[in-house]
């Protein structure tokens, strides 16, 4: 699966399929994801999750910048990936509405999440939380109280989950 999803050679396939609503690879063990996603201006759905590999590549490798052309992305799956951040393409995906960044132990924010808020207006439903015993350190966890009050405010109906508060 991996070698054949990430292989340059399978990527001109995706050309052809510009109506594709929903993609869901699981376990393929993906050290990246395919430039020729981001022609996938229709796609609504993106599910990646238990790609470990994924979060052990640098951010420019595991998420082309390419992947920004996917304006209609409402939903991202990113569970299980051993992310350390959020990928630097989720700041372009203006449709974005829910986000799932479960179990991805290392999953750390550093600063404020306020750019979630401006880039991505639709966000209602964002979930993180980390494996039983796994915790989130203090700066991180002050970040993510501040992000679900501000999100929260913007939209009372909104939901963030994680452990810790």
């Amino acid at each position: 699966c991996a070698s054949k999803l990430g292989s340059k050679r399978s990527e001109p396939g995706f050309s052809n399929l510009k109506k594709l609503k929903e993609l869901a690879v699981s376990c393929c063990d993906l050290r990246s994801l395919p430039k020729a996603l981001g022609a996938l201006t229709q796609l609504e759905v993106l599910a990646v999750p238990l790609n470990l590999a994924l979060g052990v590549a640098p951010d420019d490798v595991a998420f082309p910048k390419e992947l920004k052309g996917m304006n209609s992305l409402r939903e991202l799956h990113l569970r299980n990936c051993s992310l350390r951040r959020v990928p630097e393409f989720v700041r372009e995906l203006s449709s974005l509405e829910k986000i799932l960044l479960d179990n991805n132990p290392d999953l750390q924010f550093d600063a404020p999440l306020d750019y979630l808020l401006e880039c991505c207006p639709r966000l209602s439903y964002i979930s993180m939380p980390k494996e039983p015993g796994e915790t989130w350190n203090p700066q991180s966890l002050a970040h993510l109280k501040a992000f679900k009050a501000k999100l929260q405010k913007k939209n009372p109906k909104a939901h963030v989950g994680f452990l810790g508060v």
